[in-house]
């Protein structure tokens, strides 16, 4: 049997996968707390709002995902390859969160504030993308701030690609690689 909940990550990762299993729409306060083994009023605690604690998960699940964008660095892929396993790494994290992000950003002023002034998380995604292009002789000496507008109009590009999906996911990459590299 599972012990106690003795600190926020823990609370975060049980609410993540509840979000994973049954859906935003079913994570409720009581629901966290229960499966955490807490009161509900613990759980006041350290969140205190359900808005508090969806909005820190939103950061904290973004800074798993910045972790595992940055690994990409390490593979000897070719700027193609490299650029097609970060966007399946960020396919699979946005998925993974079941709409947490747009519910935060579209429900709720206080938490759409919050996130956009906690830019730094967000920031993060397209400066990695940048390592990936600077692997292409076709970008390596661009300039950062051309880089950055490229890599962030591409992750823009893919976040609407993965909740919205207008063409076949091949098609959609390809176009991706003939415009960047």
């Amino acid at each position: 049997m599972r012990s106690k909940i003795t600190n926020k990550n823990e609370i975060l990762d049980i609410t993540s996968k509840i979000i994973e299993e049954e859906g935003i729409q079913n994570c409720t306060l009581r629901k966290i707390a229960t499966n955490a083994k807490i009161a509900l009023g613990t759980l006041y605690n350290y969140f205190p709002s359900q808005e508090a604690l969806f909005t820190e998960l939103f950061n904290y699940s973004w800074g798993y995902t910045i972790n595992k964008l940055q690994s990409i660095d390490q593979e000897a892929l070719t700027p193609t390859e490299a650029l097609h396993v970060f966007y399946q790494l960020l396919k699979s994290d946005v998925q993974n969160r079941g709409g947490l992000g747009r519910m935060l950003l579209t429900g709720s002023t206080n938490a759409a504030v919050h996130i956009e002034s906690d830019n730094f998380v967000l920031n993060q995604i397209p400066r990695q993308l940048i390592v990936i292009m600077r692997r292409s002789e076709k970008l390596a000496n661009k300039s950062e701030e051309l880089l950055y507008n490229l890599a962030y109009s591409t992750v823009v590009l893919f976040l609407r690609y993965i909740v919205n999906p207008s063409q076949s996911e091949s098609e959609f990459l390809k176009t991706v690689d003939e415009l960047l590299f």
